[in-house]
């Protein structure tokens, strides 16, 4: 190991040269931006792309959950997920700031 070179990942000047590395490629056209669902191998432990996924479509269930909003009584944002077993992990909910339902919930 070269413990003199050790860096966090998210230092500023890491960040710095990742953001402007990926804006050459960028402007290269060598890499796009899209609206794509990102992938992750939990095998692989990284992110893949489409042209390496099988895509399987299963039958699921749609849970739905009522979390509370802090500091109001008696109400709730509702999520729905495939996934309840990531419900513990969860720090924050997310909301569309244009929707006009959860304006007072953006920030």
């Amino acid at each position: 190991c070269d413990w003199e070179r050790e860096a966090f990942t998210l230092d500023e000047d890491l960040s710095n040269a990742v953001v402007e590395v990926f804006n050459r490629l960028y402007e290269k056209g060598y890499i796009y931006r899209g609206d794509r669902i990102i992938n992750w191998c939990p095998d692989c432990k990284t992110s893949i792309s489409d042209a390496e996924c099988d895509h399987v479509d299963t039958k699921s269930k749609l849970w739905s959950f009522k979390y509370p909003i802090k500091g109001e009584d008696d109400k709730f944002i509702t999520i729905s997920t495939t996934r309840p077993e990531t419900i513990p992990g969860d720090l924050a909910v997310a909301v569309n700031p244009e929707d006009e339902r959860y304006k007072d919930y953006v920030g």
